[in-house]
Parts: structure tokens; sequence; C-alpha cells
């Protein structure tokens, strides 16, 4: 393995190292001092006060002042400067506090024709209910001639319980009628989801 001979500029300690060092900053093991090895005499000593030179003592200097409002949150300008939300992080500068914003997919009429189509539904099966109950009540007492259960239980003991069971499939229907259209008149919104790249 080739060695180079290397002196400190400080304290003028000569030795040896490794050839693969040669252009690299070492310390010293006398004086401690950090220099460039491969360098000899004035060119080791002027070569890291060059390169001190050339590091920038202040990199975080104001190059340019805008006074312009800006949220406290994010720190973005405001667009207009007299808004009352910032459109960058969604911060309310009057409540103080982060407003939640979420993108949505726009509403369309498909969307509404899904979402009314268990209403329209209900309606056909409301329909369909009061068919049966009136066509089975007429009828029950020709179905029931001849069987066993006419001489226990007379025909309109079924039609009662078949007009109960109508009521209640009808008020369970018109329930769901009634909150589609008065209280979820609208379908929810879908909420697109963020893209990870």
């Amino acid at each position: 393995m080739s060695t180079i001979d290397i002196v400190c500029p400080s304290c003028k300690h000569a030795s040896k190292a490794p050839a693969n060092l040669k252009g690299k900053k070492i310390r010293c093991k006398q004086c401690k001092e950090v220099f460039v090895a491969g360098g000899t005499g004035a060119a080791a000593a002027t070569k890291p006060q060059a390169m001190d030179a050339e590091i920038d003592r202040n990199p975080y200097g104001v190059t340019t002042e805008n006074l312009a409002a800006r949220c406290p949150f994010c720190a973005m300008a405001l667009d207009p400067p007299e808004s009352r939300i910032c459109l960058h992080c969604g911060y309310d500068l009057v409540k103080r506090r982060r407003v939640e914003s979420k993108k949505t997919y726009e509403t369309t009429p498909v969307d509404y024709l899904l979402w009314h189509l268990p209403t329209f539904g209900c309606f056909v099966g409301i329909n369909a209910v009061i068919g049966v109950c009136v066509f089975c009540g007429i009828r029950m007492s020709g179905w029931l001639e001849g069987t066993l259960v006419e001489g226990i239980l007379p025909p309109e003991c079924f039609t009662t319980w078949l007009g109960i069971m109508g009521i209640a499939a009808i008020w369970f229907q018109g329930k769901f009628i009634f909150k589609r259209l008065v209280y979820n008149l609208h379908p929810p919104e879908k909420i697109k989801k963020a893209q990870t790249e």
C-alpha cells in the first residue's frame, strides 16, 4: 500500500499517511489542527484558509422583503390579503383553528337516480302489498272451502292477520320514503381518496 508524506502546517510535525487520504481533511496527532493531506508547507496552510473563504458565513440573509399578509399556520401569502380562511391549509383566522378540507366528486343526475331508486322501489312495494292484501282478502273464503282449517278458524282470522302484516310492511316502507324525501333528499358526497405516489 502506497503512502504519502504529510506535514502539519501549524506544528510542522511530519508523518506518513495512506495515499487514499490525499486531498482530504485530517487532524494532526500532535496539535489537533485540521488541514488538507497531501500538501506541504505553505500550500497545505493556505488551502484550508481558501476553503474557509468559499464558505458563506451568513447563508440566511434577507434577499427580498415582502410585507404581504401571511397565514399564521402555514406562513403562505393570503390571497386576497383580507381573506378569512387560508386557501393553502384551511386555517380560519377569525376562529383561530384549522378547518378540515376534503375533495369530493361532483354529484351527477345518475347519483340522484341511484340514490332514489330504493325510494321508487318502496312506492312499488306499498302498491304491491295493498294489491296482495285486497286480492287475498276477497279470495280467502274460497281458498279455505273444503279444508280442515275451515272448521277450526274462520276466514276472517286469516284476512285480519294478513291486513296486520300488510300495514306493518306499508309502515316501514312509508317511513323509509319519508326519511329519504324529507331528510336525505340529496345523495351523500363521495370523498376523493388522496393519491399516493
